[in-house]
């Protein structure tokens, strides 16, 4: 904060009107400034003397420096009690919100056991039967390969088998082309 606004700050600090928001800056600027704190005891004097008129200059020096000290160390009391009240409020909603996701995980796990209760079985035959299911599929999709292996082995069995077949019947129509050319006497007539 800059000295121009914590004097004009003064006046409303003296009549307890000040801003919270500006409340702290403005004590931090006056503890650190001299000059602004001579001002502000100077105005605080003036202050104290329109409201007590039969007080000495002296007596009224020393009551005007206790009376701002008093008034400085409430502004900082009032403003720890503010962040203090700030702080319990923040941990009062996290303690609620945790309240409130534990109670209903609590509420989640009793339905789940109420359902494992209405269908006879323990948690240990839930447990159980996911293991069972979860070799069963491991088991079929064993199968599932084996069967692809054997439909690919199928497959080129009867490949090889028309091939074979091609082959017999080429060779079995070159031995009666020849066979007719012996029957002939070798002549293409």
């Amino acid at each position: 904060m800059k000295c121009t606004q914590a004097q004009s700050l003064m006046q409303a600090f003296l009549d307890y009107s000040i801003k919270d928001e500006e409340l702290g800056p403005f004590l931090d600027h006056i503890e650190e400034c001299r000059e602004c704190r001579d001002e502000l005891e100077l105005y605080s004097a003036v202050y104290d003397s329109l409201r007590d008129e039969r007080t000495s200059d002296a007596e009224l020096k020393d009551m005007t420096a206790v009376r701002l000290q008093e008034k400085l160390s409430d502004a900082r009391s009032y403003l720890r009690r503010k962040r203090s009240a700030k702080i319990f409020l923040k941990v009062l909603a996290v303690l609620l919100c945790l309240t409130v996701v534990i109670v209903f995980y609590v509420g989640f796990l009793h339905e789940r056991i109420r359902r494992l209760d209405l269908f006879g079985e323990s948690p240990e035959i839930m447990t159980e039967a996911v293991t069972q299911e979860n070799a069963t599929e491991e088991i079929a999709t064993e199968e599932m390969a084996a069967d692809e292996i054997a439909t690919e082995e199928m497959a080129a069995d009867e490949i090889a088998t028309e091939a074979l077949t091609e082959m017999m019947t080429e060779d079995s129509s070159e031995t009666a082309a020849t066979e007719s050319v012996v029957e002939t006497g070798g002549t293409g007539n």
